[in-house]
């Protein structure tokens, strides 16, 4: 896997990824490569975030309380969907690019420009 910097009149660099090989290995080495990076991150940002808004709901205030409880059970659900949907997700948009389609559009091929 090689990366290479190329000017781009959208963006001021743009790294283009060059991919040579078995698609599947490639695929299964990015994945790890992107949840390895950001696992941890997710895992201890959500884990706090339901804890604290747990703390939340032994208040007095019943307003509070629900929100709390409410707040909590939604940020356990959304780490919840973030280490499953959202990676199968990745590897769907990871997929469409291997094929030289465009992210937004993938009906239409995406021109390569060789330097």
């Amino acid at each position: 896997m090689t990366y290479k910097l190329r000017n781009s009149k959208f963006n001021w660099f743009q790294y283009d990824l060059m991919l040579t090989g078995n698609t599947h290995a490639i695929l299964k080495k990015r994945m790890v490569e992107a949840l390895s990076e950001c696992s941890v991150a997710i895992f201890i940002t959500s884990i706090t975030d339901v804890l604290s808004f747990g703390v939340g709901t032994f208040t007095d205030i019943i307003a509070v309380e629900g929100f709390c409880a409410m707040t909590s059970a939604c940020m356990f659900f959304t780490w919840l969907y973030q280490i499953t949907f959202f990676a199968g997700l990745m590897v769907v948009s990871a997929k469409v690019e291997l094929a030289g389609r465009n992210s937004v559009l993938p009906c239409i091929k995406v021109r390569r420009t060789s330097s």
